[in-house]
């Protein structure tokens, strides 16, 4: 018998930008093995891991024009 792998896609979270995949259980979890998102300096957030939404854009949708700005804006740093 034939046993094909299917390994999860891994994302990042929508809440935490840290990345997330499924566990056995077809839920959510964090590379990290934790189900809850933790903020900048460490704690637990009031959110549990969820990938983000991606937003597919049309193939027949107009090209974006880039501005006519230049890169570096007076007086900014680069």
């Amino acid at each position: 018998m034939t046993v094909i792998a299917c390994w999860p896609r891994v994302s990042r979270c929508r809440w935490c930008t840290h990345p997330v995949l499924r566990d056995n259980d077809d839920a959510w979890i964090h590379a990290s093995l934790a189900y809850v998102c933790r903020d900048s300096s460490g704690g637990l957030a009031a959110t549990t891991a969820e990938p983000e939404v991606v937003v597919v854009r049309s193939a027949t949708a107009e090209p974006e024009v880039p501005s006519a700005r230049s890169e570096r804006e007076p007086g900014g740093r680069r």
